[in-house]
């Protein structure tokens, strides 16, 4: 017989377990859903952190290359540092240096201030420091156009040019007291007297004993030749002359190869043709002439420059043989070299003293003036040695 009871227990305790089962089931998929997001939430921080990580490293590695940076920028200023001490001690050097030089232009100029005085109106008696005047200082006087000289031993000014009789570079020798005596002096010629030694060689031109004249042709005139001269003949060029000549005949070369294509005139001398004359422009005869050993042109220029020199001055004088009367201007001097030499003594820094060219002279400065001056001299002296060795 059925137990009814136990069928109704026996149902409630399977819905129970089956309810229990369901709940179980039900919380079951609770926790797997749990632990998925657990799992996910979890795969999520892993990334932060390995984000983080990667971060931290790049962030290490800038930091150490910053390290390296600020290092290397360390010894770079290091360096700056130690070339700024170095540029301070070179500049502190030169600003010594320049201190140095700078004094030492002011006590080389107050030395050449204490020798040159500038220019005055009357002799000073103090120099421009106002103390005692050195011996051999000089200053322009404004009153005589002049330079002058103090002579300590004597406590007195000397002139040196202007009033004193000296040459003056502006005046070109017309300052000469005696012209034609200083022309003499020198053994030179003056224009005119040059002027008629040349007239009277070319008054000697068809001449006995003179020179012989060229024809319109540019040639000698029979009567010119000498008497065993028969013929003349004449060929177009020199390499037409015939290969032996004849000795009593003249052969004239129209235009001569041989000769810068002048007339020509040639005589055979048994072995080969000699030139007798040829048609030749003054350059040529110019450089014919300075060809002669010994022998020199004497130009227009010369013959101005010469002119106002006295006649009767020995040739080849130099500067010591020329006397010099020190009256006047009181030196020492006894000649014109031992004058130039002591004015040199007495002028001291010349060179910085600027002059005006006037004249024929460019100098720009005593000392050049002085220089140019003797040049002038040399070259004088070596033009009238050459005077007496001059033909015509």
């Amino acid at each position: 017989m059925v137990n009814l009871n136990q069928i109704i227990d026996q149902a409630i305790d399977n819905n129970v377990k089956a309810q229990t089962a369901l709940a179980a089931a039900s919380v079951a998929s609770a926790s797997a859903d749990i632990a998925v997001a657990s799992a996910d939430a979890i795969s999520l921080d892993r990334q932060l952190v390995e984000n983080k990580a990667t971060q931290i490293a790049n962030d290490r590695l800038a930091v150490e290359a910053s390290a390296a940076t600020v290092a290397a920028n360390t010894a770079e200023v290091q360096i700056l540092r130690d070339d700024a001490v170095t540029a301070k001690t070179l500049a502190e050097q030169y600003r010594d240096d320049a201190l140095g030089f700078l004094a030492l232009t002011g006590l080389k100029y107050d030395h050449f201030d204490d020798r040159y005085m500038g220019a005055k109106e009357h002799d000073p008696i103090r120099d421009n420091d106002n103390w005692l005047i050195l011996d051999g200082a000089i200053y322009w006087n404004t009153t005589i156009k002049g330079m002058r000289v103090y002579d300590l031993g004597m406590g007195v000014w000397r002139d040196i040019s202007g009033a004193s009789g000296a040459l003056l570079l502006t005046n070109n020798l017309s300052d000469l007291t005696d012209v034609a005596a200083a022309r003499t002096n020198l053994g030179v010629y003056s224009k005119g007297e040059t002027d008629a030694a040349i007239g009277a060689v070319v008054a000697t031109k068809g001449q006995p004993n003179g020179i012989a004249p060229l024809n319109a042709s540019g040639m000698i005139d029979v009567a010119y030749l000498p008497s065993y001269v028969d013929d003349v003949i004449e060929v177009a060029t020199y390499a037409s002359l015939p290969a032996t000549g004849e000795s009593d005949k003249i052969y004239v070369v129209v235009t001569d190869e041989t000769s810068d294509n002048n007339t020509s005139s040639y005589r055979w001398t048994g072995t080969s043709y000699a030139m007798v004359s040829n048609t030749l422009t003054g350059a040529d005869v110019a450089a014919l002439y300075e060809s002669v050993i010994g022998v020199n042109r004497y130009t227009d220029a010369e013959k101005a420059k010469l002119a106002g020199i006295e006649i009767g001055a020995t040739a080849d004088q130099l500067a010591s043989e020329v006397p010099y009367d020190n009256t006047a201007s009181g030196m020492l001097a006894t000649n014109v070299q031992e004058a130039i030499n002591e004015l040199l003594a007495l002028q001291h820094q010349a060179s910085e003293i600027a002059v005006t060219p006037q004249g024929n002279l460019s100098s720009t400065t005593v000392q050049l003036a002085l220089e140019e001056l003797q040049s002038d001299i040399n070259a004088l002296n070596s033009a009238l040695g050459t005077m007496g060795t001059i033909e015509w």
